[in-house]
């Protein structure tokens, strides 16, 4: 049995290859949290009016947020807006902004301010208790 072990060039082409496809991520991840952001903002003022899908929102999002179980079926009973806001903040959820970044980070903080800011922090910490029914 012959062990194929690649040459310098092999390394440096696997190296350059991870470092395109590493920076190619990263730019998307810096789209994904900027159109995150006021989709997130959209997806809390419907949650404000505590209808059926306020609370569906606000299930899913608190799973998210908390690692609580949702249904993922929840998703397919929202309008088609509210749908892309909703994969908007999932595709962003766990970006860290770089320092020098124009775009914020999009993580645990940000869904806490969204409600905090809206008035509806108690109320989407209510969501913990919604799985124990």
């Amino acid at each position: 049995m012959k062990i194929n072990t690649p040459t310098d060039q092999e390394n440096a082409d696997a190296l350059k290859e991870y470092v395109a496809r590493a920076k190619e991520v990263r730019r998307k991840c810096v789209i994904n949290a900027s159109l995150a952001h006021p989709a997130l903002a959209r997806l809390v003022e419907v949650c404000r009016n505590r209808t059926g899908q306020g609370y569906k929102l606000r299930s899913l999002l608190y799973s998210l947020w908390n690692g609580q179980s949702a249904s993922l079926s929840a998703v397919l009973n929202l309008d088609h807006e509210l749908r892309e806001d909703f994969c908007a903040v999932v595709l962003a959820f766990g970006f860290e902004s770089s320092p020098n970044s124009e775009v914020k980070s999009f993580f645990y903080d940000a869904m806490r301010d969204a409600f905090k800011s809206a008035g509806l922090y108690e109320w989407f910490l209510e969501a913990r208790n919604q799985s124990e029914k």
